[in-house]
């Protein structure tokens, strides 16, 4: 038989309670009382010498995911308790390591228009001073109040200075990303966002924010898990990023600050103002089935076993614990997401078959990107080769030209002739047919000389 302590602190209509199981407090008055504990939040009723005490359910606490070592196949727990655990942080989104190569220059120039600020906004803000301050003038110095005509006056211009602010800005702010997609590439790209448009359909989609390990002491209180995981809800739909206009519309999944665009060539990711991308070549998947308990099945989910709330050594329900409702055990599927550009992250989908049928639609369109990046360098090498190719032809002809024979061109009195080939005049020379006072043309000293001085 162990020991046990306990002690109860009264202050004022508060009863702080103390013991070996845990702490906890409750209020009230004689007769009836709220108050929680280690078992949870609980009513307390009674009155000559009976008492009455029910535990509620919790419904307002966070969705968490716990492992169950003691099964063959390890179980997963929907459920927030009290007792609190030591949670690491499961995600790692580092923004200043999402900068490939390729993406550096993009990511600057999106960066730089995420910094700057609105002259829209810097308008409203001055316009809304001044009028808040000739409001409060009005109030309380009536005597000298802003004249209306001034006022007038500062509408009127408020509208054409709104005006040429909202075009300067469209030029400021606002970059443009242009995709000249190929038949081949649009079909690809229409499939990757068809996947993710299905798997977004699942009742429950969520991300793992943060994981906890469970003790032995604790483990009734989760449903006998050894882990216990902290998910949250994943957001999506079709839409651009701010600042940020395309000839195509993404996909978006938005977690808690960070929001994935799913582009034709990478997924750009943005977190407080600020863009990362990363190249769907560089990704690398994981698709896995885990078994979640939870307190009510999702309506696509699979149900594959039941436990409780709370449970005894043996696996089964705890009859200490008033409350102890029977809990569903679902089948989940998880799409472990990494990069070596300082994305981890880690999606939960309760239909059993969401993660692998995204992760083959992922790996399909990466295998899809190559073959079109494959293709589109060996066009651009033939192309390269054939360039090349035109250019040795001209190179040729040029050295032809330039070391053809020009000819020699004659002059006799007002006439000049030619050109003539070097052979034939020194023939005609030779054989003495030209008449006397014939003068050709030395090019090498710009100058007419007798046909005496020829040498061929």
């Amino acid at each position: 038989m162990g020991f046990t302590f306990r002690k109860s602190v009264r202050v004022g209509p508060f009863r702080f309670n103390l013991s070996t199981s845990g702490s906890g407090f409750s209020t009230g008055i004689k007769g009836l009382r709220v108050g929680t504990g280690p078992r949870g939040t609980y009513i307390s009723m009674g009155a000559e010498g009976f008492q009455y005490r029910t535990y509620l359910p919790s419904s307002t606490r966070p969705n968490r995911i716990a492992v169950d070592p003691s099964r063959k196949t390890p179980s997963d727990y929907a459920g927030s308790y009290s007792h609190a655990l030591q949670m690491a942080e499961a995600r790692r989104v580092d923004m200043a390591a999402l900068q490939d190569a390729s993406s550096i220059q993009l990511l600057n120039e999106l960066n730089e228009r995420a910094r700057r600020i609105s002259w829209v906004k810097t308008l409203w803000l001055w316009v809304a001073l001044i009028l808040g301050g000739a409001g409060i003038t009005a109030i309380f110095y009536p005597e000298s109040s802003v004249p209306k005509p001034l006022v007038t006056a500062i509408l009127w211009m408020f509208i054409p200075a709104w005006i040429g602010a909202y075009y300067v800005d469209l030029s400021r702010l606002e970059a443009v990303l242009m995709f000249d997609l190929s038949d081949q590439a649009a079909a690809n790209y229409h499939a990757l966002r068809q996947a993710l448009e299905t798997v977004s359909r699942c009742k429950e989609f969520q991300y793992i924010r943060a994981r906890g390990r469970i003790d032995m002491p604790e483990r009734k209180y989760h449903a006998g898990a050894s882990a216990e995981l902290d998910t949250r809800s994943v957001s999506f739909g079709f839409s651009l990023p701010p600042r940020i206009k395309a000839n195509v519309t993404p996909y978006r999944l938005s977690t808690e600050q960070i929001d994935y665009y799913f582009f034709p060539d990478r997924i750009l990711i943005r977190s407080n103002e600020t863009y990362g991308a990363v190249l769907f070549d560089s990704l690398e998947l994981e698709a896995d089935l885990r078994r979640i308990i939870v307190r009510r099945a999702p309506a696509d989910g699979k149900i594959v076993d039941r436990t409780w709330r709370y449970v005894n050594k043996g696996g089964g329900p705890d009859r200490r614990f008033s409350y102890n409702p029977e809990l569903p055990v679902v089948e989940y599927s998880t799409l472990h997401i990494t990069s070596g550009y300082g994305l981890d992250e880690t999606l939960c989908f309760s239909q059993f078959i969401a993660a692998g049928y995204l992760k083959q639609a992922l790996d399909t369109f990466k295998q899809a990107l190559q073959v079109l990046r494959e293709n589109e360098r060996k066009r651009v090498a033939r192309l390269a080769e054939q360039e090349a190719q035109t250019i040795e032809a001209k190179s040729q002809v040029q050295r032809m030209v330039a070391n053809a024979d020009p000819g020699v061109y004659l002059g006799f009195g007002q006439a000049s002739y030619g050109p003539y080939e070097k052979p034939v005049i020194a023939e005609w020379v030779r054989l003495n047919q030209l008449q006397e006072g014939t003068l050709f043309w030395d090019s090498a000293n710009q100058q007419w000389r007798p046909i005496a001085e020829f040498n061929s």
